[in-house]
């Protein structure tokens, strides 16, 4: 059986687990989506207040880095939003279709970075490696 796991850490370190309670898992690909959607709405809301502190301080081209930042956060969270899923497109076909969007999406966009230091991962594992990670 497999799983997905998210969770964020330094950008070039890989995802932490030990700043929060562990990595959020789900099991499928909806999940997924919506978990991301979730961190993604947190992360762009913490980017927006940054963007905005640094135009205060007079640092306008971080500033407009870190708004370009939240821009493609918000189109990422509208792209795997499951209202999508009842677009003619998908709605004429079977599930799947939407499924395999998302999964494209989701493998084509992570790792994302969402701060100048730290990125969103999304990755698949197995039932066996997250006993070994336990155990050790």
């Amino acid at each position: 059986m497999t799983h997905t796991h998210i969770a964020s850490g330094l950008a070039g370190y890989g995802p932490d687990a030990s700043d929060s309670d562990g990595f959020t898992t789900t099991h499928t690909v909806r999940e997924t989506a919506e978990a991301i959607r979730e961190k993604l709405s947190i992360w762009a809301d913490n980017a927006y207040e940054s963007a905005e502190a640094l135009a205060d301080a007079g640092q306008f081209e971080e500033a407009w880095t870190e708004h370009r930042r939240v821009g493609a956060m918000n189109v990422l969270r509208m792209n795997l939003d499951g209202i999508r899923a009842e677009s003619p497109l998908y709605k004429s076909r079977d599930s799947e279709a939407w499924d395999t969007t998302l999964a494209r999406l989701i493998s084509e966009n992570f790792p994302l970075d969402v701060s100048p230091n730290s990125r969103l991962y999304v990755w698949d594992c197995s039932e066996t490696e997250c006993e070994t990670e336990q155990d050790s």
